[in-house]
């Protein structure tokens, strides 16, 4: 069969596409991939249609073995990938044979890797996605993390249409483990003192080791207490960020619960918000106040860069389309 097999589930993997959208008003979360870019430069080098699924790993320890000839990609954090006793580079499209295994040894840096598979798991959609959301158990293998000894099918995809490709060198990003977060000003902006604003954009936060996929919970070594206001639950969205009465800010990530009771201060800019994917813990990190201006032309440039991985070619089997659900 077409196929892989999970051999080490190392920190924790998962099934993630493009998000699971419009059921927001239901209470039920988008998920999909935390860094939008990667996610989407990983599909491109392999020609997969836009929105197909990869499997999102944290930190290193993942291993696979490749039940059929296979063309992937490993994108994300800087990682040290071995393809049976071979060091191969990421951000780039590379062919494995039925029996090699891949594992992704190391990570100097970020905190998730994406690995694509030319013409895509076999995996049927929940509500439109193949998302895991765990906590619901919807979606992706099983609804759950993947574990050892599962076996994911692959559709077939043209192997001999594939030339070897890979990410301009400009198109990488770092992942640095000082990141500065853009933010334009939160519905419950004003609610703060100016004394509390200024505090908060201007402390270099640490990451808790507590945060996840739901939210990354920041830390300061004095973040003082933000003076008790009482407003009404009311919808919050992936990027938001709410400051609790302890005043240490959570940054809503993309398995958020869709309604917060806390004050919202401000919200990361959606050219930064694929960063979110890559903070581990400990990572220092500094709000920056941006202007709406600003945070649009932030978003064009974003926009700009993506169109250099969004051509229409494609390595799936047309005649396995049918096929697929």
């Amino acid at each position: 069969m077409k196929g892989i097999i999970i051999t080490d589930k190392g920190f924790g993997a998962s099934i993630q596409d493009k998000g699971r959208f419009g059921y927001r008003e239901y209470g039920l979360p988008s998920a999909g991939a935390m860094d939008e870019y990667s996610y989407i430069v990983a599909n491109w080098l392999v020609r997969n249609t836009p929105g197909e699924a990869v499997i999102e790993s944290i930190f290193h320890g993942l291993e696979i073995e490749f039940l059929s000839t296979a063309v992937f990609s490993i994108t994300g954090g800087k990682a040290e990938v071995i393809l049976g006793n071979k060091k191969i580079e990421c951000w780039k499209a590379v062919r494995a044979s039925k029996g090699d295994r891949l594992r992704i040894d190391k990570l100097a840096s970020g905190m998730r890797n994406y690995l694509a598979i030319s013409g895509g798991f076999r995996i049927d959609p929940v509500l439109g996605s193949m998302s895991t959301y765990i906590p619901a158990g919807l979606g992706g293998y099983r609804g759950r993390m993947l574990e050892k000894n599962d076996i994911i099918p692959l559709y077939p995809s043209v192997l001999n249409v594939l030339k070897k490709r890979s990410a301009p060198a400009g198109s990488i990003p770092s992942f640095p483990d000082k990141m500065v977060l853009r933010v334009t000003e939160g519905v419950n902006f004003d609610m703060f003192p100016e004394k509390i604003r200024n505090s908060l954009l201007g402390r270099e936060f640490s990451v808790s080791p507590q945060s996840n996929r739901m939210g990354i919970r920041l830390e300061g070594s004095d973040p003082g207490a933000i003076p008790g206001r009482q407003i009404l639950s009311y919808a919050v969205h992936p990027g938001t960020i709410q400051v609790p009465p302890d005043g240490k800010p959570i940054i809503m990530g993309s398995d958020c619960q869709t309604i917060g009771g806390y004050p919202q201060f401000a919200n990361i800019i959606h050219a930064d918000m694929y960063k979110l994917g890559q903070i581990r813990a400990g990572t220092e990190v500094k709000l920056k106040l941006t202007g709406k201006e600003e945070a649009s032309e932030a978003r064009e440039k974003y926009y700009r860069e993506l169109e250099k991985f969004s051509d229409k070619s494609s390595a799936v089997c047309t005649d396995c389309f049918e096929q697929r659900p």
